[in-house]
């Protein structure tokens, strides 16, 4: 196998037992490239590939939605000429030679390639005494077959190896998915939320400025750069909240505090207006 060979291409290839030929595509039924499973995989014509997504989007504009993945299956073999591999794999003896597929695949991956593969391999440890496959998520917590998330207790369990996805559970993948889905999610709500407080903490130092050049005062006199960033993150919109921030008093509330506030509250009437736009 030769390096960029695609993923899900190697998969089907393994399953028809056969190579894909140069007009042949690997559909993903759920819309997820990165969703190697068998249930998601149909071989078929790139041209009534395309032909496929035709009828996928006349579906969903005369019905407001995409059809079941059920009803897809269905289209997709009778219409079509689609060959869903889920059909095929249990003639296979693909479900008995895992091990030896994933060492053919590794030939050509790093070991950083293969640990950080979420479609076809994963880190497992096997329990010691029921010798059933924990699949790792995080560093303290695995994923059992029936779902259940525990924490890795290495006396219990074997030290981490590769396997293939489809030593895994239906359920240990539906987990997994969703926690990395969860986790990607959160992870762009923290840089949303990051970028959004450094724009206003920008505001706020040219509200401070301003100030500073109106009165003729080193701008640290106002406000130190900590309190500014503070009042970016908490976007206190009252006084009484915003006398909570470090480094603002009494005396500076009276002094400078509306200001700062009507340049929190305008950034967030403009963030809001741009959003809803």
């Amino acid at each position: 196998m030769t390096k960029g060979w695609s993923k899900y291409r190697y998969i089907a290839k393994k399953i028809l037992g056969r190579k894909l030929l140069p007009n042949e595509v690997v559909h993903h039924i759920n819309g997820q490239n990165t969703d190697n499973r068998i249930i998601n995989l149909c071989v078929m014509d790139n041209q009534k590939h395309e032909l496929f997504h035709a009828w996928l989007l006349w579906h969903k504009n005369k019905k407001g939605k995409y059809p079941l993945f059920s009803d897809q299956k269905k289209v997709l073999e009778s219409e079509y000429g689609g060959v869903l591999l889920e059909k095929i794999a249990p003639q296979t003896s693909i479900k008995k030679n895992h091990e030896k597929i994933s060492l053919e695949y590794q030939e050509d991956l790093t070991l950083d390639e293969v640990t950080d593969s979420r479609s076809d391999f994963f880190l497992v440890r096997r329990n010691k005494t029921s010798k059933k496959l924990f699949l790792e998520f995080e560093d303290e917590k695995l994923i059992g077959p029936q779902g259940n998330v525990i924490d890795i207790d290495l006396d219990r369990f074997s030290e981490a190896f590769v396997v293939l996805y489809t030593d895994l559970t239906q359920k240990q993948m539906d987990i997994y998915f969703k926690k990395l889905e969860s986790a990607n999610f959160e992870s762009k709500q923290d840089k949303k939320i990051k970028k959004f407080q450094e724009q206003l903490l920008l505001e706020l130092k040219k509200e401070r400025q301003k100030i500073a050049n109106e009165n003729k005062i080193p701008v640290y006199l106002i406000f130190h750069d900590a309190t500014l960033s503070e009042i970016a993150e908490v976007m206190p919109v009252s006084r009484s909240l915003l006398l909570q921030i470090s480094g603002v008093g009494p005396h500076k509330i009276e002094i400078y505090g509306d200001r700062f506030l009507n340049v929190v509250k305008a950034f967030k009437i403009k963030s809001e207006k741009k959003q809803s736009a």
